[in-house]
């Protein structure tokens, strides 16, 4: 053999060989995930808003906002940290007045978002320790259609956190490898009691959503599997004996994916926070605003998602994101109050409202460790 063709194999060989070695590494970021991997997300957001004005009708508003998220991993930190880069594609936005009336397309002013990209350095935990704030940034003067105004508002009324948990809530799923060390360190915001080998398995992460310029609802969200599913769950069943001649049955991989899942249960206690809105903003961006302050009296969150057992348990083998699929809803209550206005009793100036958001994200499709799917998601809620 030529030397030159020695040459070219022993480079072949090499190039096979650290590759391989880089495969089998066992990264320290969040689902083991490594430089290149993707996954994408479809997420539905259905928003419904009851006002009902002194001793009027009640009126509803709804809106559903659909999208896909497209996450993929930029580079890791020697301490696990991840830069995620995540894309929006195919955002829009229907609205409906009533649950018996047909959902109907909104203003376009979704589709600015098309192809929009934001980063952020994402921990083993699932925690958002950075959001680019020139990112945060972009997304304001595209929701508010680069009116000043506006923009002012948005800015005030979304801090960094909620921007964020737009993003970052399919991360509240860390692998139980990783919550066993954040465990040991005393890294978890609230540490379970020592749990048995079928008790179920708990951690919980923190969440901010937005009410306008009002405050923020801050919640303490706590993930609880409704049973400790089995950590051997990449472990195959003996195969029962077949007679001489006998056929092996047919696999039925719908069947094999549902066994691989199991339930965990979201549910989160939430208070209302008010924000302390600037008067420069105040002077310009509120005036156009109807109400002049806003009272929340009660809010709750509530959900559940779906997980994969070899998933969450093996780490040095994950092909894929642990989360089949989250669903999760927050209401709040309470009592906005309208600015004066002679033509208005005391009594009209009192608006009871409830705020219902279901939010819904599934797993799309993935190319993790160079094993790719793309999976179709389950019909919208309704």
């Amino acid at each position: 053999m030529k030397p030159n063709c020695l040459r070219i194999l022993f480079c072949v060989a090499a190039i096979h060989s650290l590759s391989s070695a880089a495969m089998a590494q066992q990264s320290k970021a969040i689902w083991g995930m490594l430089p290149g991997d993707s996954f994408s997300v479809s997420s539905v957001v259905v928003r419904s808003t009851e006002l009902q004005q002194g001793a009027a009708a009640p009126v509803t508003m709804e809106t559903r906002d659909r999208c896909f998220l497209e996450y993929r991993l930029q580079r890791i930190s020697p301490d696990g940290d991840a830069l995620i880069d995540v894309r929006v594609s195919s955002p829009t936005r229907e609205t409906r007045t009533s649950a018996d009336q047909q959902w109907k397309p909104a203003a376009p002013s979704q589709r600015k978002l098309d192809g929009i990209a934001l980063e952020f350095q994402i921990d083993p935990q699932g925690n958002i320790t950075n959001f680019a704030p020139q990112d945060r940034d972009q997304l304001i003067a595209l929701l508010s259609g680069n009116d000043a105004k506006y923009a002012s508002l948005l800015s005030s009324s979304l801090p960094s956190e909620v921007v964020a948990g737009w993003f970052g809530r399919i991360f509240s799923v860390p692998q139980h490898r990783t919550l066993a060390v954040a465990e040991a360190r005393g890294d978890l915001s609230e540490t379970p009691a020592k749990a048995g080998k079928d008790d179920p398995i708990t951690w919980s992460h923190a969440w901010v959503d937005s009410i306008g310029p009002f405050g923020v609802i801050r919640s303490s969200v706590e993930f609880q599997t409704k049973e400790n599913p089995d950590d051997d769950a990449g472990a195959t069943e003996p195969q029962p004996q077949r007679q001489p001649g006998e056929q092996p049955e047919a696999a039925d991989p719908l069947a094999e994916k549902k066994a691989d899942l199991f339930e965990c249960v979201i549910k989160g206690d939430s208070r209302y926070v008010p924000l302390v809105v600037p008067e420069t903003i105040q002077a310009s961006g509120l005036e156009a605003l109807p109400f002049e302050t806003l009272e929340v009296k009660a809010t709750s969150i509530s959900g559940n998602a779906r997980l994969s057992k070899k998933e969450f348990f093996n780490s040095k083998a994950s092909r894929r994101p642990p989360a089949e699929i989250m669903e999760w809803s927050w209401n709040a209550e309470g009592i906005a109050r309208l600015k004066d206005n002679p033509q208005r009793t005391a009594d009209e100036r009192n608006i009871t409202y409830r705020h219902r958001e279901s939010h819904t994200l599934v797993l799309a499709g993935y190319s993790y460790h160079g094993d790719q799917l793309i999976a179709i998601p389950p019909p919208d809620p309704q």
